[in-house]
């Protein structure tokens, strides 16, 4: 008597693919190797221009970046004539090769564009190039180009610690920063960042001796730079910028430390004046 053979289901599905059905989809390559805060151009250390930096977050083939920039005109001798820089935002596509080009929004005044490869393993240096173009006064057209090798920044998480005295701030006055980076993320606008954890102790002042970062605020990191306020001990809230001088991540320079409230409105240390010493 014959056999029925039982065949479940499953495998019957399996075995029409594997013999000329409709093949699976061919899976989508991870281009995660990028994620992460770069340094794509010049460094405060250097005063080399322009200065370009981002983080970049990778979701499928759509990349995004948040970061900042600056650069200047200069006479021939080096003497100043004008200069522009601020906070970017890039995306772009990567394709199947691993190579991507980033631009900002098109209604920015100044206009940059960064091209790329996706290196072989997270945290590698990759190849590129950058244009900025743009115009600061009448006398000082932007149009600037050059091939580039992008270098990863180190995580913020530390403590970094430095004199405050200059500005308001007696001679005396310190400064210690806990620092902790956390996980990176893409913000409703499609900007890239990691999020920021900080504290601060401070010594040599009437002001205030300690802060934190309020609950309901987030604080940031993008490219080379961070951006948060703290809620001081006596009730004000100070406005702490800074960036990496370079890019082994030792120093922090303060573009701003300014007070809003208490005994010490509107104290603040001077713009670029105080530099910030990992421990």
């Amino acid at each position: 008597m014959a056999r029925l053979l039982f065949i479940p289901a499953t495998l019957l599905a399996f075995t029409l693919i594997a013999c000329g059905g409709t093949p699976l989809p061919t899976p989508i390559p991870s281009y995660s190797a990028v994620d992460g805060n770069w340094n794509i151009t010049g460094t405060q250390a250097a005063a080399s221009n322009p200065r370009i930096s981002t983080t970049l977050a990778v979701q499928g083939s759509q990349i995004t970046g948040h970061g900042n920039f600056d650069t200047s005109c200069n006479t021939s001798s080096g003497t100043f004539i004008a200069g522009v820089g601020g906070s970017l935002s890039l995306s772009g596509l990567v394709d199947s090769t691993g190579a991507f080009q980033l631009t900002t929004p098109s209604g920015d005044s100044v206009q940059i564009t960064l091209t790329g490869h996706v290196p072989a393993t997270p945290g590698a240096p990759w190849p590129g190039t950058y244009t900025l173009t743009g115009q600061a006064s009448s006398t000082c057209i932007f149009n600037q180009s050059g091939s580039v090798t992008a270098q990863p920044l180190p995580s913020f998480t530390g403590t970094y610690t430095g004199s405050i005295a200059s500005g308001q701030f007696p001679a005396g006055s310190t400064l210690s920063l806990n620092l902790t980076q956390g996980a990176l993320s893409v913000d409703s606008r499609g900007n890239a960042f990691y999020r920021l954890t900080a504290s601060a102790i401070v010594t040599g002042t009437a002001c205030f001796t300690s802060g934190s970062l309020p609950t309901t605020q987030i604080a940031s990191v993008a490219g080379a730079s961070v951006l948060f306020n703290l809620i001081m001990s006596d009730g004000s809230d100070v406005l702490i910028n800074g960036s990496y001088t370079d890019t082994t991540g030792k120093t922090i320079l303060l573009h701003s430390f300014f007070v809003q409230g208490g005994a010490c409105n509107n104290y603040a240390t001077n713009s670029n004046a105080v530099t910030l010493t990992r421990q």
